[in-house]
């Protein structure tokens, strides 16, 4: 038992490291005002990077300590990219992001909250990658439609480098994402969608609404 256990906690250690060696290998070919944006996304998931990692190698990472921690990363990136969730167009809402302090909650809130759901759908071989990269084509997509290049790219590098490791885990399960892979995919791909819609007034918010559910 102890040495699966070990095989499945090293399983997950070789994809984390893939996942980011590729995404970090295609960072270094874009352009420098792409990379301008990815190399700063990265760093902002250090911290639940570091709380999914420490719960794969069997450190018993409390769910609230990785929450906490999803909440660092999402002040990190909100930090670093000056920019959150802003008026929804909701009279329910509106309240609240139309204050600074209110969206920055609600951003915060969202960000730890996809990066838990995508944890959430870890369960079963080749769904939160297969997700992940289905919302990560629509966002290149989107981004497509309005010119803007920086989300298309980093939309397309992040959708390849799950695509590459897809093909083990789906169907036969030979190599697993972990909660480290998990909650830093989460963390992206919202934080992605947010950058989109501030840069691009013309995307509506419920349009990236609809690509999450």
């Amino acid at each position: 038992m102890l040495r699966v256990k070990r095989l499945i906690v090293h399983q997950r250690l070789v994809l984390a490291e893939l996942l980011y060696s590729g995404f970090i290998a295609g960072t270094a070919m874009l352009p420098s005002y792409v990379a301008a944006y990815t190399v700063p996304l990265l760093l902002s998931c250090i911290a639940v990077f570091v709380g999914g990692l420490g719960d794969d190698i069997g450190r018993d990472v409390s769910s609230k300590t990785r929450l906490i921690l999803s909440f660092i990363s999402a002040h990190g990136a909100i930090a670093i990219f000056r920019v959150w969730i802003g008026p929804l167009g909701s009279p329910y809402l509106n309240w609240i992001t139309s204050i600074l302090l209110g969206a920055i909650v609600f951003t915060v809130l969202i960000l730890g909250g996809v990066a838990h759901a995508t944890n959430l759908i870890d369960g079963l071989n080749g769904l939160a990658m297969g997700v992940c990269m289905l919302i990560a084509g629509r966002l290149a997509f989107l981004a497509n439609a309005v010119a803007d290049t920086i989300i298309l790219n980093i939309s397309i590098l992040l959708m390849c480098s799950i695509m590459g490791l897809f093909v083990f885990n789906f169907s036969f399960g030979k190599i697993f994402l972990g909660d480290a892979g998990a909650y830093t995919l989460g963390h992206v791909l919202i934080w992605l969608s947010i950058l989109l819609v501030v840069r691009n007034s013309e995307i509506s918010p419920y349009a990236i609404l609809l690509i999450f559910f």
